[in-house]
């Protein structure tokens, strides 16, 4: 996971088998440090009301503060087992970090000026990429139950004021939803499933799936691009330990290549 800061032009990247957070220049195009010493970490957003990016590290459960001029360590939080996604909310001023288990989870909600925890709002598993409502309440969330999961996924409608889940809906058939995106301008949400491969398009006025299309295997991430309208979809390196024999799909690239799929999507979400 990456986070910008258009202040600073700087980039900073969750290099999670390097125990590091790099920090590129993208107007030099070059690396202007390396802070290591970190546990997996994983997401990573840039709090512009702060001047700082928070990290969320899998391995321990911490949630680290940088400056994003000095890159000096601000604090330390802990978060819970397997802190995963971060997120700010530009709306409430406040930070959103989900964490969890394959049992238990929940997105823990902070205040950036003393990094207060206010309020979390759980469920009954680890969410995983998570999306905000930037004019609304609501935080859209992927429930995948693990990444060897065989039950049917789901997506959780929450309010991030008082925390209470507002809808659950059902991905029927539809295992391992990890990415996200979301189309604020139509109300729309993007999930991408492992098994089978799958890009699903969710309608959040009706809180109901209107299309979905094969999609690369082993799906990581994926991005909306609102100029033009496509998705971008991060995936490919088929595993066939964590899918069935012979279900590897059609749109993925043989062996352990990666692959991104972009997709164009019509004015009723058809893929």
């Amino acid at each position: 996971h990456m986070a910008y800061d258009p202040v600073t032009k700087r980039l900073f990247v969750a290099a999670l088998e390097n125990g590091s957070v790099e920090v590129l220049d993208l107007e030099s195009g070059r690396r202007v440090q390396s802070i290591s010493g970190l546990r997996h970490p994983q997401g990573a957003a840039v709090v512009p009301t702060r001047g700082c990016v928070a990290v969320a590290c899998g391995g321990d459960g911490m949630l680290h503060v940088y400056d994003t001029r000095s890159l000096q360590e601000q604090q330390v939080i802990e978060v819970g087992p397997d802190a995963d996604n971060v997120r700010y909310d530009a709306k409430a001023d406040t930070v959103l970090v989900s964490f969890g288990s394959t049992n238990s989870g929940a997105i823990a909600i902070y205040e950036p000026r003393t990094w207060t925890r206010l309020r979390e709002i759980r469920f009954n598993s680890r969410p995983e990429s998570f999306q905000l409502e930037p004019a609304g309440e609501r935080v859209f969330a992927n429930l995948p139950k693990g990444v060897r999961a065989v039950e049917d996924g789901s997506v959780a409608v929450a309010n991030r004021s008082d925390g209470q889940t507002r809808a659950m809906i059902p991905l029927a058939g539809r295992v391992r939803n990890f990415p996200m995106a979301f189309d604020a301008a139509h109300e729309r949400l993007f999930i991408a499933s492992r098994r089978p491969a799958r890009l699903i398009v969710i309608d959040t006025r009706q809180n109901a799936v209107v299309a979905e299309a094969p999609c690369t295997d082993d799906s990581d991430d994926l991005f909306y691009d609102a100029q033009t309208g496509r998705v971008l979809v991060i995936g490919g390196g088929f595993r066939p330990d964590l899918q069935a024999p012979g279900s590897a799909s059609p749109c993925s690239p043989p062996g352990e290549m990666g692959a991104l799929d972009v997709f164009s999507v019509g004015a009723s979400g058809e893929l």
